[in-house]
């Protein structure tokens, strides 16, 4: 069984979706490599889009980018993978797909990109959206292109223990930035996520986490998906809800 309940995030678990990921890194490859440095045709995949692009992408080409993939079938296809599914399987009984799921692009000089300490819970808090309302999805970070120390996202261990913090609103992004102070922050408790292409990392709706924001301007581009699932089983959800009460 994956635990995500003891830290509020799991080990990184690699998932058996060479077909999908494939057909969506060729996607992104196709959007993306007449702006990346020469290269041999010849080389793989994986490594063609942990090319550096030749200048800094504009706004214009990072919202291309992230209309054309999240719009996709090949996005699609990815997140209901039958081998995701089968990892939710060890955490709820009857995993149901979540609304928000997206394909996130962090390309170099793009500081919108960079999210600061929030937590999923937080971000929808204040929605109005019964469908994502009292859902509480496990959010899966799925690698892409691979991710390491200086190019991935932080989660703080034991965070999902507290409760739904206030969320403010950062302009281009949303609730993103949850009222906590750095200096509360103990540093031992940051975890850094390492990961090849098609690794990933399960994690609560209430743990806090962020982007990694070091060298934003020097860094290659790092592609990855969220993908949600939570318990569509009514009666896991009546006993959840009865354990949680008393």
């Amino acid at each position: 069984m994956i635990d995500i309940n003891s830290r509020g995030y799991s080990d990184v678990i690699h998932f058996n979706i060479s077909n999908t990921l494939k057909k969506l890194q060729l996607l992104i490859y196709d959007l993306t490599k007449n702006y990346i440095e020469v290269h041999d045709d010849n080389l793989d995949l994986t490594s063609k889009l942990q090319l550096a692009f030749k200048k800094n992408p504009s706004d214009e080409l990072w919202s291309e980018i992230m209309n054309s993939v999240n719009t996709s079938k090949e996005l699609k296809d990815l997140i209901n993978d039958g081998s995701i599914v089968e990892k939710y399987k060890e955490i709820f009984k009857e995993p149901r797909l979540f609304p928000i799921c997206f394909f996130r692009a962090r390309l170099p000089g793009q500081k919108k990109v960079l999210y600061n300490w929030h937590q999923d819970e937080g971000t929808w808090a204040i929605s109005n959206d019964k469908s994502i309302l009292n859902k509480n999805p496990v959010t899966l970070w799925l690698s892409v292109n691979g991710s390491n120390i200086n190019n991935s996202i932080h989660l703080i261990k034991n965070s999902h223990k507290n409760k739904v913090l206030n969320h403010s609103l950062i302009e281009g992004q949303g609730y993103f930035n949850a009222n906590i102070s750095e200096n509360k922050i103990n540093s031992e408790d940051v975890f850094t996520v390492e990961t090849n292409p098609s690794e990933g990392i399960f994690f609560h709706s209430l743990t806090l986490h962020k982007s990694v924001d070091e060298n934003i301007k020097t860094l290659k581009p790092r592609y990855s998906v969220d993908i949600r699932y939570y318990e569509g089983s009514f009666l896991s959800k009546i006993k959840k809800k009865i354990l949680t009460h008393f």
